[in-house]
């Protein structure tokens, strides 16, 4: 008794009666079932389906393990053909039937092929078996007892491979072609022979257990094509159990035991197969058939694959026991597709018939739920339902799909998710995807497992997410997502690190303190013991200058009046007294060159301002009795706080001295001038005059102002000097100077 009826948003219906609840699945492919039913008399006399034929009267013929059977589709009754049901020389030899082929131009009969009884020829108006004799010598018959494949040539005659090789028979004479029989047993790869082809070319080709064989039947060239590992351009297998060639391509599709292959003819024959490592769901291929669209149909060792053509690319859709097969399982020989294209495939089961454009994709999107939350592996309860918890046991207030967000302490850092997807047809093929947010980088494709456990999540901000899809990969992308949040613990919170930062900077504050008063510290000792120094160089230099000035000043007024006596000793004698001029002017030069080291070494004369009144001094003392008019710029405050190395003191003294002497030895100058200033930490100081310039007095061009500007470079300074005839000569000298306070 139905007591209700529902649609759920998936299609199906859902029965209720009084025995339960039913669900019809409205979405389920059309694939027709004919199974064998023990115990039932309309039905296929064995399970095991080898062979499928479809006579002119559409009736269809198949071969079993147990006889030969024929269906007719309008009465929908089954007829069985067996050993021993006629007289033992017209039946069936052997009840294991494996090869048919409904003869076109042999109406009112089949052939049938058997494994180890030989070929027949089924007359159904008698219900009489035509027997042919079998041996590698027999007249009119085959190599062999055990024939796996009959195949019917555009002329009519009929070609039958077998585990002997192949025979033809020659439908005009009524006989086998014994020459066919021998030059195919030399010359095939292997005698086994399980498919035959004639093409839109009229040529031959032979799958074997070793290889495919073509045939030129003009040339009678026969020529074999066999896997090479090296060669991925050869077979991909040399078991070939079925060739298919396109009506509307042409394409030669082969199936092997090792992959699907494509046949191309040009430049050469080659292949392209296709593999499980392309996509094929099985690498067995029994049979190959080709729908309206240009699709093939596969039947394989792990279920029945569609493969839609691309070009060169396949596009695979795997349908299996699931989807309404007969089984995962299908037989070589086991496929037709009828006059009305509708398709037949046979396997250990029975066999499935379907009309290819009638199976079609689920394409309803599953809604994505999850279903369960465990912390610990331990399913979390819902608060307020009835269960009695200890009150420190984590609860959630709904269930687990109803929540858009979950907050989690840093203890319940180890939980997981079962999730499942709302389609109930064949749901052990939905599939799975999810992802964590914040931790995972690309969604994670767990097939149809149905659960997920993170551990160890660091606290913080994520989204759990998961998707599905139904049985025919159908996608809900949108899928289900919850917001999770996980609190760190005491010592990783805001205020937590608030305080680690108050200390942190509480100690490099510290340190920072300590740091500087030491470096004080370290300073002051250091510009202390600094300032001794110094003040010890100076006492020494003021001492070694005074020391120095009175004992060479003494000296040099010894030898003044010794040569003042020796002038009045020789007063006669005209080349002593010119010795004698010679000494005092070097004993003066001496003397002059004495103080200007005397001066350069007394500490009190550091400054640039002493520098320039020394050489002020020293110009207006040489200019003071010539015709030289000498001017000096005035002196600034700011020269007496910059200070001066000995060395560059007494360079600056050099240029300027000798810039003077030659001025008033050469320049025939009526005025010259001594100009100094400070820009910044540059020093200038220049020396002009207005005389005949160094043009006109070659002799300073020499040695003295090569030794000036040698001088110049020394103390990192510049020296420029610019000259014009008759209008004088300018010497600039720049420094930068580093001891400015």
């Amino acid at each position: 008794r139905i007591y209700s009826i529902g649609e759920s948003r998936g299609g199906e219906l859902w029965v209720g009666t009084e025995l339960g609840l039913s669900r019809h699945d409205r979405t389920t492919r059309k694939f027709e079932h004919f199974a064998y039913i023990p115990g039932e008399a309309n039905t296929l006399s064995d399970p095991l389906v080898l062979d499928i034929e479809e006579d002119a009267q559409n009736r269809l013929w198949i071969a079993t393990h147990n006889g030969l059977n024929m269906y007719d589709p309008r009465t929908q009754r089954y007829s069985h053909y067996k050993t021993g049901d006629n007289h033992p020389d017209e039946a069936l030899r052997y009840n294991y039937v494996f090869s048919l082929l409904a003869d076109a131009k042999k109406p009112g009969g089949i052939w049938v092929g058997t494994i180890r009884g030989g070929l027949h020829w089924f007359d159904w108006q008698t219900g009489n078996f035509q027997q042919f004799p079998f041996s590698p010598g027999a007249k009119n018959g085959t190599l062999s007892a055990s024939i796996y494949t009959i195949y019917a040539d555009k002329s009519g005659d009929v070609w039958v491979g077998s585990s002997g090789g192949v025979s033809r028979y020659l439908r005009n004479e009524d006989r086998f072609d014994r020459v066919a029989d021998s030059l195919f047993a030399r010359n095939l790869t292997h005698k086994f022979v399980y498919s035959i082809l004639q093409d839109r070319f009229d040529q031959f080709w032979f799958g074997t257990a070793g290889g495919i064989n073509h045939f030129d039947p003009v040339s009678g060239e026969l020529r074999a094509y066999l896997n090479d590992p090296d060669d991925p351009g050869s077979l991909s297998n040399n078991f070939v159990l079925c060739i298919h060639e396109s009506p509307k391509t042409g394409d030669i599709w082969i199936g092997t035991n090792g992959g699907l292959n494509r046949l191309v003819r040009e430049p050469e024959i080659h292949f392209r197969s296709y593999r499980q490592k392309d996509g094929l769901p099985d690498d067995l291929i029994y049979g190959i058939l080709e729908d309206d669209a240009g699709n093939l149909w596969l039947s394989a060792q792990n279920g029945l694959v569609k493969a839609e053509v691309f070009g060169d690319s396949l596009a695979f859709t795997l349908f299996t026991k699931s989807d309404g097969l007969q089984g995962d399982e299908f037989n070589m020989n086991a496929f037709l597709r009828g006059k009305n294209g509708k398709m037949y495939f046979g396997g250990s089961n029975g066999f499935n018939a379907f009309f290819p454009e009638n199976v079609t994709e689920n394409q309803f999107l599953p809604p994505v739920a999850i279903t369960d939350f465990r912390v610990l592996n331990e399913s979390v309860p819902i608060a307020g339902n009835g269960q009695k918890t200890h009150p420190e046991t984590f609860t959630i207030p709904k269930t687990i799909n109803m929540l858009d967000a979950l907050e989690l302490s840093w203890r319940q850092n180890v939980f997981s998710f079962e999730f499942a997807a709302l389609n109930f047809t064949n749901p052990q093929e939905n599939e799975f995807a999810y992802m964590m947010e914040g931790f995972d980088e690309n969604w994670i494709y767990s097939g149809n497992r149905r659960f997920v456990t993170y551990t160890n999540l660091d606290p913080g901000e994520y989204i759990f997410r998961v998707k599905a899809s139904n049985n025919d990969g159908v996608w809900n992308e949108t899928g289900k997502a919850i917001r999770i949040s996980i609190t760190p613990p005491p010592w990783r919170t805001w205020w937590a690190g608030i305080i680690y930062a108050i200390i942190v900077l509480g100690g490099i504050y510290g340190i920072i303190r300590f740091r500087i008063r030491e470096a004080q510290r370290k300073i002051g000792e250091q510009s202390r013991i600094e300032r001794a120094k110094t003040e010890e160089r100076e006492r020494v230099r003021k001492k070694s200058a005074a020391d120095f000035h009175d004992e060479a000043g003494h000296l040099i007024t010894k030898i003044t009046l010794f040569l003042e006596l020796a002038r009045r000793q020789a007063s006669e004698n005209k080349l002593l007294n010119e010795y004698l001029d010679k000494m005092e002017e070097h004993t003066k030069s001496l003397a002059g060159g004495m103080r200007d080291f005397i001066w350069g070494l007394d500490p009190e004369k550091d400054s640039l301002q002493e520098t320039l009144i020394r050489l002020r001094d020293f110009g207006n003392k040489l200019f003071q009795h010539s015709d030289v008019r000498f001017v000096a710029s005035p002196l600034v405050s700011d020269f007496g706080r910059v200070e001066l190395d000995i060395d560059d003191r007494r360079a600056i003294m050099f240029i300027f001295k000798e810039a003077m002497h030659n001025c008033l030895k050469h320049a025939a100058a009526t005025n010259a001038s001594l100009d100094a200033h400070l820009e910044g930490e540059r020093l200038h100081i220049a020396f002009s005059d207005n005389g005949k310039g160094i043009s006109q007095h070659p002799k300073t061009g020499g040695y003295g102002l090569k030794n000036m500007q040698s001088r110049a470079a020394k103390m990192g300074a510049t020296l420029q000097i610019s000259s014009e005839a008759d209008r004088g000569t300018r010497i600039v000298f720049e420094k930068i100077l580093t001891k400015i306070p």
